[in-house]
């Protein structure tokens, strides 16, 4: 494990215990990197550690709205839908380490901090997973 993953654990489930009032009982490593040493801290914290079955890419998104990739980002996800239980990974914002991405397009390696196509995108993915029979709990499996 990388020193940035185990400040990043530590950091963050300090401040969800902070926010929410109990320690978090899982954690999605980082880029999805993990090896058994990260794998350990994460048992050591008493959670654990819990992967993704659909990336829906929002990751890649141009610094501004854009319509088409509000439609990508829908059709990534909803390729889930299938699945017993899936978990479509979405971002909130990006890892403070990653080169922030220009104005227009970004380069290989660039990501963009703008999360407007996953905000414009998530009713639509939401919509559609309830139509399918499917139902939002929280990981430990409450509604």
């Amino acid at each position: 494990m990388s020193a940035f993953q185990r400040a990043e654990v530590t950091r963050t489930s300090f401040l969800q215990e902070t926010f929410i009032g109990h320690e978090p009982c899982v954690m999605r490593p980082p880029g999805g990197a993990w090896d058994s040493t990260s794998l350990a801290l994460v048992r050591s914290l008493g959670m654990s550690m819990v992967l993704w079955t659909t990336d829906s890419e929002d990751w890649r998104q141009p610094p501004s709205l854009s319509t088409a990739f509000q439609q990508s980002i829908i059709r990534n996800a909803d390729s889930g839908v299938g699945l017993r239980h899936p978990i479509v990974l979405m971002h909130d914002g990006k890892a403070s380490h990653e080169p922030e991405c220009g104005p227009q397009i970004c380069a290989q390696g660039q990501v963009s901090s703008f999360r407007g196509n996953t905000v414009a995108a998530l009713p639509a993915i939401i919509e559609f997973f309830l139509t399918h029979g499917y139902r939002f709990v929280t990981l430990p499996g409450f509604a």
